[in-house]
């Protein structure tokens, strides 16, 4: 196993929880090596739990030329399939700024990575559709984290529709792979969304504690 260095392991889990944010206003800079983001990706798939650990994430990091590629190709495709009024006053300039940013991971799932569970299991496995979807945004959650705790600015997208194809065939990716998510990365170049004082729901609705004397129960 490998002992990570950084930021991320300098604070608390919940420091880094507060401090992940989506930023969509992002230089093409980084302020971590190459290397220390792919550690991150990989130690954000090995660890995220999976049902039955069946371990069905995949992730491909796209830096530099190919974090322009994408965005190219996610441009060209938008601007012909969605309404000209939203691509033009919604689309056209978020796509501008994510190829702005310095690299995106791709989350993916391996739909066949359940074909190694045992027999036993049986109809277990018509659950794995919706189970593989929770774990692989657990996989996106901890690299997202992990990377804002490291000082980048991220933000998660979904521009996979009518897009997997061709980036699977751009990529040599196998085909059967199915792209859950984006998560763009780069050195923050504006503040979060929300604000830098996020403002939140009042918690106390949300939460319901039963069998604890911390409600008077």
């Amino acid at each position: 196993m490998t002992n990570p260095i950084g930021k991320a392991s300098q604070i608390s889990f919940l420091e880094a929880t507060v401090i992940r944010r989506s930023t969509v206003e992002l230089k093409k800079e980084s302020t971590i090596p190459d290397a220390r983001i792919v550690e991150i990706v990989k130690h954000s798939l090995l660890h995220s739990p999976s049902p039955f650990h069946v371990q069905s994430a995949r992730a491909v990091v796209l830096l530099h030329q190919d974090h322009d590629k994408l965005w190219d190709i996610a441009y060209e495709h938008t601007s012909k399939t969605a309404p000209p009024e939203l691509f033009n006053t919604k689309l056209s300039p978020n796509l501008k700024a994510f190829k702005q940013a310095y690299g995106t991971v791709l989350f993916y799932d391996d739909p066949e990575a359940v074909n190694g569970m045992p027999p036993m299991l049986g109809n277990l496995i018509k659950g794995f559709p919706e189970w593989g979807q929770q774990s692989n945004g657990i996989a996106q959650y901890t690299a997202w984290t992990a990377f804002c705790a490291e000082g980048l600015g991220c933000s998660l997208q979904h521009y996979q529709k009518g897009l997997t194809e061709r980036i699977n065939a751009e990529w040599g990716l196998p085909s059967h792979w199915v792209l859950s998510a984006q998560l763009v990365f780069g050195t923050p170049n504006g503040p979060p969304r929300g604000g830098v004082e996020k403002q939140f729901a009042d918690i106390e609705p949300r939460v319901k504690v039963f069998g604890s004397a911390a409600n008077g129960n």
